[in-house]
């Protein structure tokens, strides 16, 4: 007989009550099919002829009817399909007539084969048609470890477990952690940097006017600080004791410094009464006879500042009165 059909393996969903399930392509005998069972949670389970399954239909051309002990429950599938000894059981004897029955069986068999074959094939992993590699190896397995391509291309090799991966994604994560922080301690310094010049520009005005001027304390005359005609200016000076302490990486402090007559818009200069050391220091009248020194540590690491009087003097313009 021939073989038309290329179907060579067939799968049930279980339902808890059918036992007897249809096998629809021809196989020789009764070893020649295998049964599967896999459950629910994905295990399989080769099932054994007799003790789990009987057959029948063996060598019509039509298949046959599998027939299970027990009944496969829902959520379980079965798969039965063809699997033949590779063997070559005809012997033909020399001078005897062609026996054609015996010989279409054998080929019957072979073709079998090559769709059993043809079937597991199906499933594997393969390069494609256009690719030139071939001859790969794997090493041995080593439990936990990923399969992974060597440095040539030419085999594949064992690669991180599943710590080296954890770690890795831990230590990436505390680099964003880093990079995160980076960019706001830059963000930062690019504020102090703008608050450094705008006090640079107040400075500049301030000793273009002082350079103009009369000695302090002699209103007779009429001069120019900035814009404006003024009669004088008034230094204020006030202090106050401050220990600011450690002060971490982008951490900043304040303090207070009685300053009267100060109001809003005066100048306001700081005498800090030690080093330092690289942090951004700065001082504004904040309220009508009080003024604000403000401390930030913009230099990457902890700093600690020491004690002591810090000096406060405010540059107070007296307008002209025009008569």
């Amino acid at each position: 007989m021939t073989i038309a059909s290329t179907i060579s393996k067939v799968s049930y969903v279980g339902n808890g009550s059918t036992a007897a399930f249809a096998i629809p392509f021809y196989f020789v005998k009764d070893e020649d099919i295998g049964v599967v069972l896999r459950g629910s949670d994905g295990t399989e389970t080769a099932q054994t002829l007799t003790t789990d399954y009987t057959l029948s239909g063996a060598g019509n051309p039509l298949g046959g009817i599998c027939t299970m002990t027990s009944t496969p429950e829902s959520g379980e599938t079965l798969v039965i399909h063809r699997d033949p000894a590779m063997v070559q059981e005809t012997d033909y004897q020399e001078n005897d007539a062609f026996p054609a029955q015996t010989h279409e069986k054998a080929l019957d068999l072979l073709t079998m084969i090559c769709q059993a074959l043809s079937e597991k094939l199906d499933r594997a992993v393969i390069f494609q048609i256009t690719s030139s590699v071939s001859g790969i190896t794997i090493q041995e397995p080593e439990p936990g470890s990923i399969l992974m391509w060597n440095g040539a291309g030419t085999g594949f090799e064992n690669g991180p477990d599943a710590t080296d991966i954890e770690n890795a994604q831990s230590n990436a994560s505390v680099a964003a952690l880093s990079a995160t922080s980076a960019t706001d301690m830059a963000a930062q310094a690019e504020a102090s940097a703008v608050r450094a010049e705008s006090g640079a520009q107040e400075a500049t005005a301030a000793a273009e006017g002082l350079s103009a001027g009369p000695e302090p304390g002699n209103p007779a005359q009429n001069w120019r600080l900035g814009s404006g005609a003024y009669q004088d200016l008034v230094f204020l000076d006030g202090a106050a004791d401050w220990n600011p302490g450690s002060l971490a990486s982008g951490a900043g402090e304040s303090l207070s410094v009685p300053v009267p007559g100060a109001q809003i818009g005066d100048f306001a200069l700081v005498s800090p009464p030690c080093d330092i050391q690289d942090c951004s220091c700065s001082a504004h009248v904040r309220e009508q006879g009080v003024a604000e020194v403000r401390l930030e540590n913009l230099t990457g690491a902890a700093v600690d500042i020491g004690s002591g009087s810090w000096r406060v003097r405010v540059m107070k313009r007296i307008p002209l009165e025009v008569a």
